[in-house]
């Protein structure tokens, strides 16, 4: 059952959320895109907007969002148009970066699982272990459909 809605272009935010949580103190989290950037924005119980940002370049986006035991938050999806740099952001309370760090496509799978390894909620490790495999088979999927530009014709 739908608690509430809400659109929130009128705060100059558009895009789309991937992964959207509740926090411990009932507000909401969202990861995704905002403005063709990789973006969070935190909502109250109630779906008020409380602060939205973008973070890193132009055709990034988040896929997953986790919340710390702090209150802190991490992010994890791409900083730009190439699939193959993983991108993941921990972020305080009012969205404010503590740290980032972008991983190639190799290291992409291991950084998940210190994100796992972060959490300490044993729901929050099943969904980021979910997480993890279908970021293996995007990765898989990425290498089938990609693979054509390195054949000669």
């Amino acid at each position: 059952d739908e608690i509430w809605s809400m659109t929130y272009e009128d705060n100059d935010v558009s895009g789309s959320a991937y992964s959207v949580i509740e926090t411990d103190d009932g507000a909401y989290i969202a990861a995704g895109i905002i403005d063709n950037f990789a973006g969070a924005l935190l909502a109250d119980g109630n779906g008020n907007h409380i602060w939205s940002h973008k973070y890193g370049e132009d055709g990034g986006g988040f896929f997953a969002v986790i919340e710390l035991k702090g209150g802190e938050f991490v992010v994890a999806g791409r900083n730009d148009r190439s699939p193959s740099i993983g991108y993941v952001v921990c972020l305080d309370g009012d969205g404010e970066v503590i740290w980032d760090i972008e991983i190639d496509e190799g290291e992409r799978a291991a950084a998940l699982a210190n994100i796992v390894s972060l959490s300490q909620n044993e729901d929050k490790r099943e969904k980021i272990k979910e997480l993890q495999k279908k970021m293996r088979e995007e990765i898989k999927e990425e290498k089938k459909t990609t693979s054509w530009t390195n054949e000669k014709w």
